[in-house]
C-alpha cells in the first residue's frame, strides 16, 4: 500500500474579479433568465451589461461592431467565465451557459458558427467515471467554443492552465487498481492531473527558480497540452472514431495522434520517474492505462526504462537534481540554471524518444508536418538557453502558436484565418529550420556553443523572445549576434 503525498497543489480554484458586487451580479442574471426559451437580443444585452460593469469590459465592446482581436476574445473570456461563476457557482444552469454564448455570438457576429444551428457550439465535455472530483459541468469551454470560431488557440482560464480547476488535486482523486495508481492518460483531465501532481510534489523543491508559485519550469507542459487540445491536435487525425472532436468524446485524447503521442513522452514518463524517486509518496506503483490493443506506449517505470533508457535516465537525474539542489552551496542564480539544465536534458531526452511516434505523421497534411519540424527544431534552441519555462514565460511563447491543424495550401505569413501573430510564429519557426537545412545543421551546432555561460545563455533566452514575439527584429541580427558569441566561448 503506497502513501500519498499531502502537499497540496500548485494553481487552487481561485477567481479574481473586480465587481461592483455579487448580488448585483446575480440580479442581472436574473432579470434575463427565462425557462421557456432562449432570445438573442436579452442575450446580447446581458453580455453587454456585464462587460460594461467589468474592468476591461469597456475595451472589449469597443470592437463589438468588427472583427475582434484575439487578444481582445482572451479578455471576454476571463470576463465572462468569471461572472458566470460569481453569479451561480462553479455548476451553473446547462440555459445559462447557452445564454452567455448565445449572447456572444449575437453581440459579435463574427464568431457565429456558419454550420449550427445557434450559431453557438453546445459542448459536450462529459464527466471521467474515473476521477471523483469531476462535474459535469466544464466552465469556459462553452465560451472558448466560440472564441475558437475564428483564430487563437485558447491556453489560459482565469490566469491558469485550460481546465486546470477540473483536475486532481491529489492522488485519490485518480483510479487506483489492486493498490496500483491508475490514471488515464488518454483522457485529457487525467493526463493534466500528471501535471498538476507533479507540479505540488515538486514546488518545495524550486525555491532557486523565483518566488512566485507559477515559477516551476514544469508550467510550460500544461500549456503546451492545453494548446494541442484547443487547436484540435489531440484529436483522432484518421477520421475512424470522434474522439477528441467537437461531434464526439472532447475530452478524449487519440493514441493515433502524433502531437498526443510526442506529449506523451514529456507528461507520462516524467510521472512515473517523478513516483520511482519517491516525489509521490512512498513506496507508490504507477500504472498507467492503455486502451485495449494498442501495444506500442510503456505503462509502468520499468516498462520505459527498457524501452527508453536515456529519457528515464535524464528525467531521474533531474527530479534527484531537485533534491539535492536544497543542500548545494552554489549561488541561488547558478543553481538555478544547474536544475534547468537538467530539466531541459530530460525534456529533449524524451522528445528524441518519441520518435517512436513517427509513423502517425502521416495522418497529417505536409504543411503541419513541416510545422511538426520546426517546432521540434526550435526546441533545440530553447533547450540549450536553459528557458525557464514558468507560467508566465510559456505563455507568451505558446500563445502566438497555430490555433488549429495546418492544411495543405497554408502558406504563412499570408494565411488569413490565422492572427498577424500567428503567422510570424510560423514564418520564424521555418526560418530558423531552413537556415539550419542549408548550413548542415550547423546553426544548431554555433547555437549550442553559443550558450557555454550562464550571462550566455541569459543573452540567448533575451534573444529568442526578440526574435519570436518581436516581428521587427531582424533575422539577420540574430545570426549576427549569436555568431559572435560563439567565438568569445
Amino acid at each position: 500500500m503506497y502513501k500519498p503525498s499531502s502537499s497540496p497543489a500548485s494553481g487552487t480554484d481561485t477567481i479574481s474579479v473586480t465587481s461592483k458586487s455579487s448580488s448585483e451580479n446575480s440580479g442581472t442574471l436574473k432579470r434575463f433568465r427565462k425557462e421557456e426559451s432562449l432570445q438573442g437580443p436579452q442575450a446580447k444585452n446581458l453580455i453587454k451589461q456585464v462587460l460594461l460593469t467589468k474592468p476591461g469590459g469597456s475595451d472589449v465592446l469597443k470592437e463589438e461592431k468588427g472583427t475582434i482581436s484575439p487578444a481582445t476574445r482572451k479578455v471576454m473570456v476571463n470576463i465572462l467565465v468569471a461572472d458566470m461563476v460569481q453569479s451561480e457557482g462553479r455548476i451553473p444552469q446547462r440555459l445559462t451557459k447557452e445564454k452567455y454564448a448565445l449572447g456572444i455570438v449575437t453581440l459579435f457576429p463574427s464568431l457565429k458558427d456558419p454550420h449550427g444551428k445557434t450559431g453557438y457550439c453546445q459542448s459536450r465535455v462529459p464527466s471521467p467515471r474515473s476521477l471523483v472530483m469531476l462535474r459535469p459541468a466544464i466552465l469556459g469551454l462553452l465560451l472558448a467554443c466560440a472564441v475558437s470560431l475564428s483564430s487563437s488557440a485558447v491556453i489560459l482560464e482565469n490566469g491558469m492552465p485550460v481546465l486546470w480547476v477540473h483536475t486532481a488535486g491529489q492522488l485519490s482523486d485518480l483510479p487506483v487498481q489492486n493498490d496500483i495508481l491508475n490514471p488515464d492518460p488518454w483522457h485529457f483531465l487525467h493526463r493534466m492531473s500528471l501535471y498538476r501532481l507533479m507540479i505540488a510534489a515538486t514546488d518545495p523543491f524550486m525555491g532557486s527558480m523565483g518566488t512566485n508559485a507559477t515559477d516551476s519550469p514544469i508550467w510550460g507542459l500544461p500549456l503546451q497540452l492545453g494548446w494541442m487540445l484547443t487547436s484540435g491536435r489531440l484529436a483522432d487525425p484518421t477520421g475512424v472514431s470522434t474522439c477528441g472532436l467537437q461531434t464526439g468524446d472532447t475530452m478524449c485524447i487519440s493514441t493515433e495522434s502524433w502531437w498526443s503521442c510526442v506529449n506523451y513522452f514529456v507528461s507520462a514518463l516524467p510521472f512515473l520517474s517523478a513516483a520511482q524517486q519517491g516525489f509521490m509518496g512512498d513506496g507508490l506503483q504507477v500504472q498507467m492505462q492503455v486502451p485495449e490493443g494498442v501495444l506500442d506506449y510503456c505503462t509502468t517505470y520499468a516498462d520505459c526504462l527498457s524501452r527508453y533508457p536515456d529519457a528515464m535516465g535524464k528525467w531521474d537525474a533531474f527530479f534527484q537534481g531537485l533534491k539535492a539542489a536544497t543542500d548545494s552551496p552554489l549561488p541561488e542564480n547558478e543553481k538555478k540554471d544547474s536544475l534547468l539544465g537538467l530539466y531541459w536534458e530530460a525534456q529533449m531526452a524524451s522528445t528524441y524518444a518519441s520518435a517512436a511516434c513517427n509513423a502517425r505523421q502521416s495522418h497529417f497534411s505536409a504543411v503541419e508536418l513541416a510545422f511538426a519540424k520546426n517546432w521540434l527544431n526550435l526546441a533545440e534552441y530553447v533547450s540549450a538557453a536553459h528557458f525557464q519555462s514558468n507560467l508566465a514565460n510559456s505563455a507568451m511563447f505558446i500563445t502566438p502558436l497555430p490555433s488549429r491543424i495546418l492544411k495543405e495550401h497554408d502558406q504563412a505569413p499570408n494565411i488569413a484565418d490565422l492572427s498577424t501573430e500567428e503567422n510570424h510564429s510560423l514564418s520564424t519557426f521555418s526560418w530558423m529550420s531552413t537556415a539550419n537545412t542549408l548550413l548542415g545543421g550547423r546553426m544548431v551546432t554555433m547555437w549550442r556553443a553559443a550558450m557555454c555561460s550562464v550571462t550566455t545563455r541569459e543573452k540567448g533566452r533575451e534573444m529568442l523572445g526578440q526574435l519570436l514575439l518581436d516581428p521587427t527584429f531582424a533575422t539577420t541580427t540574430f545570426l549576427s549576434i549569436f555568431t559572435g558569441m560563439a567565438t568569445s566561448c
